[in-house]
């Protein structure tokens, strides 16, 4: 089929592209285009199949910061490698991480954002390098997919955590 799919004038392959892929915001589609065009040689099958391998990535990188969160909520590491164990066993995980999709991405950067909101409390402060990995976060979450305004609601209850600690501080200051 990729010899007939070549055959087509340039304007009919990408009007479907233009139309139906450029639904959600583009970040996953520029970065998973980067293995896409160094594959460009082989032939689409192979194309394809290193788009795989970067969603693969993609799923191996958010195992990895589910295995982060868990070294920060759990004393023995056996627990933060169950956790990531359980994230990457998790069968809807499993099927997402080897299929191209920018689920794949959006998944990424709310672990990541799930992984700095767990740094913040325990940590108990908001120190420049962590809000401006949040900031960034927000942003190329929002530049991969509109759901994942899914945030906000986190973002707003993050303060409570961080004011708690304060008060607290503060009581222990005037005694």
């Amino acid at each position: 089929y990729e010899f007939l799919i070549n055959r087509l004038p340039q304007s009919q392959r990408t009007t479907f592209v233009k139309f139906e892929a450029t639904r959600y915001p583009p970040l996953f589609y520029y970065l998973s285009a980067i293995p896409y065009r160094f594959a460009s040689p082989l032939g689409l099958i192979d194309r394809v199949f290193v788009t795989r391998l970067f969603s693969v990535l993609v799923g191996v990188i958010t195992v990895w910061l589910a295995y982060l969160i868990g070294r920060l909520l759990f004393p023995r590491h056996l627990d933060a490698i169950t956790l990531a164990l359980l994230v990457s066993f998790q069968p809807m995980a499993s099927f997402l991480f080897s299929s191209v999709t920018s689920d794949n991405l959006m998944n990424l950067f709310f672990t990541l954002f799930l992984y700095l909101c767990v740094k913040v409390i325990a940590s108990r402060r908001l120190t420049s390098p962590l809000f401006i990995g949040f900031v960034l976060t927000i942003i190329a979450g929002l530049f991969t997919k509109p759901h994942f305004i899914i945030i906000f609601p986190i973002l707003l209850v993050l303060p409570l955590f961080l004011f708690k600690h304060l008060l607290a501080y503060l009581k222990r200051r005037k005694l």
